[in-house]
């Protein structure tokens, strides 16, 4: 299963249409089935036309106003036996340490972390048996939509596979 993960569009609905265009460019086996939303711009989903059968679960980031209230903050979502915990992460500081986060994360029972908020593409795997954890964690962070990045994750039986994408 692939997720098409972005985060603070800040309102660009063009990068998140096209985007999405470009995932309707790769081959139907291959596409993926869940747009997530990391916030600051959660509504940007709410202005574009999804491709068929593609779903989408976001959270409120911190620019996110009062449309956005029916997100919540931080999220946990299940695909594949993989569990999934979203935020925007400007309440648990991820501009300064993502430590707050992966112990949230890592309470919740998380295989994979996604958070924004940074503008900053980042990817990690947290190995078994280090902050806090006996299983590994993935971390994940797409960068900002704004700016043209993106990110899809791949879960599969194999694991967690995370890269980046860019528009420009």
């Amino acid at each position: 299963m692939r997720l098409l993960v972005v985060s603070d569009s800040h309102g660009s609905v063009r990068n998140l249409r096209e985007t999405l265009l470009r995932q309707e460019a790769i081959p139907v086996s291959q596409r993926p089935e869940i747009l997530l939303h990391l916030g600051d711009g959660a509504c940007d989903t709410e202005r574009v036309q999804l491709p068929d059968g593609m779903t989408v679960f976001a959270v409120r980031g911190n620019c996110d106003g009062a449309l956005a209230m029916d997100y919540p903050v931080v999220r946990t979502v299940c695909f594949g036996g993989f569990r999934i915990l979203m935020m925007h992460g400007h309440t648990f500081g991820v501009k300064s340490s993502l430590i707050s986060a992966v112990a949230h994360a890592r309470q919740e029972g998380a295989h994979l972390l996604l958070y924004g908020h940074t503008h900053e593409p980042f990817a990690r795997t947290i190995e078994a048996g280090t902050l806090f954890g006996d299983r590994p964690l993935h971390v994940f962070n797409p960068g900002s939509l704004a700016e043209g990045s993106f990110g899809v994750v791949e879960l599969s039986k194999k694991g967690i596979l995370m890269s980046h994408g860019s528009l420009r």
